[in-house]
C-alpha cells in the first residue's frame, strides 16, 4: 500500500490525525495508487465523523477511483447506513455508474445489505438500473436468495420478465436454478411467467430438476409447468438432466407428473442410459419401474421370440459400455 497519512488515517478513523494533515494543508483530493481518495477510504469503514470532516474541507462527494466508483458505491456496497445517509444530503450521485454499470443500489442488493437498500429506495433510487450486460437489481437480489431485497424492489415495480443480456435469465430462472424457493413464492406472486426461457431454451423447471431443487421443482410442478420442455442445445428435458444428474427425488416428482421416460436428447441418449452412464442404481430402478412393458413379438408358429441375455443386458446399457460378444 502506498497511502499517505491522510489516506491511513481516514481508513482507521483517526479523526484528530486526518484534522492535522488538513491544517498542514494536505490535498483533501489527492489519490493512492488504487485511486482511492481518503473520503473513499473513510466511506468504505464506515468512519461517519471522518466523512464529514473531509466533506467540510471540500472532499469532492463525486470523485471516483480506478473502478468507477464514488464514496456513495463503496459505502452502499459495505452497508454503512450512516454514511450513505450522509452522503447523500450532501449530494451524492445515486444514478452514478462504475466501470461496469453497477450503481450504489445495485451494490447494496449484491451485497445484501437490506437497509441499505431500502433507504436508496425511500430516496429515488432507479429500480431499474442496468449494468452492462442488463443486470437489474432485482436480477441480482433473486440470483443471490436475498428474499428481503426482493420484496422491496418488487413493492417499488421491479420489472419480473428483465433479461440479462449474456443469457437471457430472468429472475425467476435465477431464483430457481439456485434453489431459493421462497424467492421463487415472491415472483409468482408479482406475476413471473413460469415458461420464460433463457436464450438457449432453459425453463425455470429444467435448472431447478437438473441441480437437484426438489423443493422447487414440486412449486413449479403445481404451477403447471411443463416437463418436456427441451433446451436448444442438447435437447435435454428436465428428466433427462435429473437422471443424468442422479437426482432421485427430482426424478420420482417427474414421473408422477408423466414426464416421458422415453425421451431422448440429440444425441439419442434417454433417461435411462443417462443414469447408467453415471452409475445412479436408485434413479435406474425408478425409471424402469416405469418403462413401459412391451409383448414379445409370436414367431410363425405362435412360440415367444427370446432374446439373448446378452443382448437384453446391451440394451439398458450407454453405447459406450457396449463391448463384442466373445
Amino acid at each position: 500500500m502506498d497511502w499517505g497519512l491522510l489516506h491511513w488515517a481516514a481508513f482507521y478513523g483517526y479523526e484528530r490525525v486526518v484534522q492535522r494533515q488538513l491544517e498542514k494543508g494536505v490535498d483533501v483530493a489527492g489519490k493512492d495508487r488504487s485511486g482511492q481518495t481518503a473520503l473513499s477510504r473513510a466511506a468504505m469503514k464506515g468512519h461517519e465523523a471522518v466523512v464529514e470532516l473531509l466533506l467540510e474541507k471540500g472532499a469532492d462527494v463525486a470523485e471516483k477511483n480506478r473502478s468507477g466508483q464514488t464514496a456513495l458505491s463503496r459505502a452502499a456496497m459495505e452497508g454503512h447506513e450512516a454514511v450513505v445517509e450522509l452522503l447523500l444530503e450532501k449530494g451524492a450521485d445515486m444514478k452514478s455508474l462504475d466501470d461496469i454499470g453497477l450503481t450504489p443500489l445495485s451494490w447494496a442488493v449484491i451485497c445484501e445489505h437490506e437497509a441499505v437498500v431500502k433507504l436508496l429506495l425511500e430516496k429515488g433510487a432507479d429500480v431499474e438500473c442496468k449494468s452492462n450486460n442488463d443486470q437489474t437489481p432485482l436480477w441480482w437480489a433473486a440470483g443471490k436468495g436475498h428474499e428481503a431485497g426482493v420484496k422491496l424492489l418488487l413493492e417499488k415495480g421491479a420489472n419480473v420478465e428483465s433479461k440479462d443480456r449474456l443469457d437471457g435469465r430472468t429472475p425467476l430462472l435465477l431464483a430457481a436454478g439456485n434453489g431459493y424457493e421462497a424467492v421463487v413464492k415472491l415472483l409468482f406472486e408479482k406475476g413471473a411467467d413460469i415458461e420464460c426461457k433463457s436464450n438457449n431454451g432453459q425453463t425455470p423447471l429444467w435448472w431447478a430438476a437438473g441441480r437437484g431443487h426438489e423443493a422447487v421443482v414440486k412449486l413449479l410442478l403445481e404451477k403447471g409447468a411443463n416437463v418436456e420442455s427441451k433446451d436448444r442445445l442438447s435437447g435435454q428435458t428436465p428428466l433427462l438432466l435429473a437422471a443424468g444428474n442422479g437426482h432421485e427425488a427430482v426424478v420420482k416428482l417427474l414421473l408422477e407428473k408423466g414426464a416421458d421416460v422415453e425421451s431422448k436428447d440429440d444425441v439419442g441418449w434417454t433417461p435411462l442410459s443417462l443414469a447408467a452412464r453415471g452409475e445412479h442404481e436408485a434413479v435406474m430402478k425408478l425409471l424402469l419401474e416405469k418403462r413401459p412393458t412391451r409383448n414379445p413379438r409370436p414367431t410363425r408358429y405362435g412360440a415367444v421370440e427370446r432374446k439373448p441375455k446378452t443382448a437384453q443386458r446391451r440394451r439398458f446399457l450407454p453405447p459406450f459400455h457396449r463391448h463384442r460378444d466373445t
